[in-house]
């Protein structure tokens, strides 16, 4: 049974790209981190893959951003839409 936390890791290429779009559209330094993390919705009427990216910045201050679509899918264009709403 596939649980929440899928034990196959996405790619990791994916990965540095998203986590370079999320540090240029927010201005983060090399001393904010961004942690990524790829989830199995188990819940019905829900997407299969869900992102949540999140940016601890070197002040102290958390963002968690949800995006609805697996890390290889997610765009900057997504990350921009994110922020809008």
């Amino acid at each position: 049974m596939i649980g929440m936390f899928e034990r196959k890791r996405p790619n990791r290429t994916s990965t540095e790209n998203l986590k370079k779009i999320v540090g240029d559209h927010f201005g983060l330094s090399e001393n904010d981190f961004v942690s990524i993390s790829e989830l199995n919705c188990l819940e019905a009427g829900c997407p299969s893959k869900e992102t949540v990216v999140s940016i601890h910045s070197s002040s102290g201050e958390m963002k968690s951003l949800k995006v609805q679509k697996s890390v290889a899918e997610i765009s900057s264009s997504d990350i921009e839409n994110l922020v809008l709403k």
